[in-house]
């Protein structure tokens, strides 16, 4: 199957996330086609689908989808720096389906037939009610959250809810000012972190100029939040996964030294994203993540000891836990495995790199499926110690065990 998509950084995810279902469930997928010049969703999510050996095509499109009754085949071609197609780099690729992402718009129906204003909000996708900090919109007494006032992540659209809710229940008189006052502000923290870093603050500056409209003011601070944005969206073109080396720069791996020792995790999340469920799985408090939670984890090295429990919580499957010292001749690498069948422990194996490109034959060491995993095996391998910087997966076990 071919998933392909066309977005900018806002929905960038969406393709990468539906290429790896697709993947999970048991298709082939071939490739996912991005129009950009780099990667726009989180990177993480690219890992997951490279290591399975899906190839990304960046500043690609799909020009023609053929076939008689269904997809056949789909045409791929890369483009020039004005989006254009690029003659002569036409490839055709073998499919029976065409999965398409071009982002996400708020449903404004409701809020417009209700005589809510609205402006336009390109950041964050599209015509939105304006609404001032309490969520309530133009039209008194209606409230907006989640999708409709903006596209952005999750946590947002679920703490915004609770803003317009704590909000309406003030209006209504079952909340003091007092509770109200101290619950907004809280409200308000959170979201304000969940809009730090690179990909939160075009949100954060939307958000901005959506309050001053609605209150009919002009936004002073524009010219410097746009170039500070330019600033902060100055992100490194990763066009490749980067080796050991360059992972060594980020917090959340540990030294070369502290590898020799023993059995550590290696967190390779790279970009700063509104993620922590790795902080609250370390029994050791050896991951911390400040202090906002689009800052990058770091790792304590001293407190890990390498006992795997961060592998299934990161939701990016971006943690690994390295053990030189596994035997005289072997290291120890256990990652996140998430298909079906599970590979058969004492079984052989062909571990892969972080582009999904075949290193050596592993063995399987061990299979942990614990409930409190949530369905994300960890996978345990054994290898030739000079290959643990490179494999992090093994190749999809297809045949029954």
């Amino acid at each position: 199957e071919e998933g392909w998509r066309l977005s900018n950084n806002s929905y960038g995810n969406v393709g990468l996330i539906i290429g790896y279902q697709i993947f999970h469930a048991g298709a082939d997928v071939v490739g996912i086609v991005e129009a950009a010049l780099s990667i726009t969703g989180y990177l993480v999510h690219a890992g997951k689908v490279m290591r399975a050996g899906v190839p990304i095509y960046t500043n690609h499109t799909i020009k023609e989808a053929r076939g008689r009754k269904s997809v056949e085949e789909a045409v791929i071609v890369a483009l020039d720096k004005k989006w254009n197609p690029i003659k002569g780099t036409e490839k055709s690729v073998s499919a029976d389906t065409v999965c398409i992402s071009v982002g996400l718009n708020p449903n404004g129906q409701l809020a417009n037939l209700a005589g809510c204003e609205f402006k336009f909000f390109p950041e964050l996708g599209g015509f939105l009610p304006l609404h001032d900090d309490n969520m309530e919109s133009t039209k008194k007494g209606i409230y907006i959250a989640g999708d409709l006032s903006g596209i952005e992540e999750a946590n947002s659209a679920l703490d915004e809810g609770r803003l317009a809710g704590i909000s309406v229940a003030a209006s209504l008189g079952y909340i003091d000012n007092n509770r109200f006052a101290k619950l907004k502000e809280d409200y308000w923290d959170r979201l304000n972190k969940l809009r730090g870093g690179p990909f939160g603050y075009t949100r954060a500056i939307a958000k901005k100029r959506i309050i001053s409209s609605f209150q009919q003011k002009e936004i002073i601070c524009q010219e410097r939040d746009n170039k500070k944005l330019e600033a902060n969206t100055k992100l490194k073109n990763y066009k490749s996964i980067p080796s050991l080396k360059e992972f060594q720069e980020f917090p959340g791996y540990p030294s070369l030294n502290r590898i020799k020792k023993g059995a550590v995790a290696c967190i390779e999340c790279i970009q700063e994203i509104p993620c922590d469920p790795c902080v609250a799985a370390c029994p050791f408090k050896a991951i911390n993540i400040n202090p906002l939670i689009t800052d990058l984890p770091y790792l304590d090295e001293n407190k890990c000891k390498g006992c795997g429990a961060c592998i299934a919580s990161c939701p990016g499957q971006a943690i690994f836990v390295l053990n030189y010292n596994y035997s005289s001749e072997k290291a120890a690498i256990s990652f996140p495995y998430e298909y079906l069948p599970y590979p058969k422990i004492e079984g052989k194996a062909v571990g892969v790199n972080r582009k999904g490109e075949p290193i050596a034959e592993v063995e399987i060491v061990k299979v942990d499926k614990r409930a409190n995993f949530d369905k994300t095996a960890v996978v345990t391998i054994a290898c030739d110690k000079k290959h643990i910087n490179q494999i992090r997966s093994i190749e999809r076990i297809k045949d029954d065990v």
